[in-house]
C-alpha cells in the first residue's frame, strides 16, 4: 500500500487506486486557520459539535452551534468546511456528510484503531496532526490484542503524523475487501488541537465505488 501527500486537491482522486490507502493535501489558507484557531484555543474555549449538511448547502450550521469561536474563524472553518463538501460530493457521489468539529485537550480516540465506514476526511485545524501506520508497518497480530498500548508496527516501523492544515482522506475499513482500513489515532499529547471530521453520507444504492 502507498500513500499520496501533496499540494493538489485534484490528487484526492488517488483514492480510487487500489494500492492508496490515504492522501493528504495541503490547502493554501492552512496558515490562516492555524493562527486565528490559536487564538481561540488560546482563550480555553470549548467546542464540540456534530451535524449533518447536504453537499448543496449554501451555508453551515457552526454559526448557531459555536458562536464561541467568534466571527472571523467561523467564517474561514465555514468555507473550509463548504469547499471539502463540494469536493467529496464531486470525488464520492454522497449526497450529504456528517460534520465533527471539536478542541480536543486530551486524546480523543487514544487507541490505534480503524474508522469502519468507507472513508473518513481528517483535518487538524490548528495543532499536532493525528498518527497513523502505513498499512505495509501495521503487525496485524498485536493491533488485533486491542488491550496491548504499544503502537502496533512491525520492527524497525514508524509512527507517522498527518501533517496539520491538511485535508486527509483516509480509506475505513468498510471501502472494500481487500483493505482493512487506515489504522491512526490521537496524538498523545497536552496541548489543545482544534479538529474537523466529515464523513460523505450514501442515501441510496449508490456507493463511492459505482460512481468511477
Amino acid at each position: 500500500m502507498r500513500q499520496t501527500i501533496s499540494n493538489k486537491i485534484s490528487d484526492l482522486s488517488d483514492i480510487y487506486a487500489p494500492d492508496v490507502e490515504l492522501v493528504s493535501v495541503a490547502r493554501p489558507d492552512k496558515q490562516k486557520i492555524g493562527m486565528l484557531g490559536q487564538r481561540v484555543l488560546d482563550t480555553g474555549c470549548h467546542v464540540e459539535v456534530r451535524w449533518q449538511q447536504s453537499e448543496s448547502a449554501s451555508e453551515t450550521q457552526l454559526a448557531t452551534l459555536a458562536p464561541a469561536l467568534g466571527d472571523d474563524l467561523i467564517n474561514a472553518i465555514d468555507n473550509e468546511i463548504l469547499l471539502a463538501c463540494e469536493t467529496l460530493e464531486l470525488l464520492l457521489g454522497c449526497s450529504h456528510v456528517g460534520i465533527r468539529l471539536a478542541t480536543l485537550r486530551t486524546p480523543m480516540c487514544p487507541r490505534f484503531h480503524v474508522d469502519q465506514v468507507p472513508c473518513r476526511m481528517l483535518t487538524t485545524l490548528c495543532g499536532l496532526g493525528t498518527q497513523w501506520i502505513a498499512g505495509n508497518d501495521v503487525d496485524w497480530d498485536l493491533f488485533a490484542t486491542r488491550d496491548d498500548k504499544a503502537p502496533p508496527v512491525c520492527n524497525g516501523s514508524a509512527v507517522s503524523i498527518l501533517p496539520s492544515g491538511h485535508w486527509s482522506l483516509l480509506k475505513g475499513g468498510t471501502w472494500d475487501e481487500h483493505y482493512p482500513g487506515v489504522v491512526h489515532r490521537s496524538p498523545h499529547q497536552t496541548k489543545p488541537r482544534l479538529f474537523l471530521s466529515i464523513d460523505p453520507i450514501f442515501t441510496d444504492s449508490t456507493n463511492k465505488q459505482s460512481q468511477h
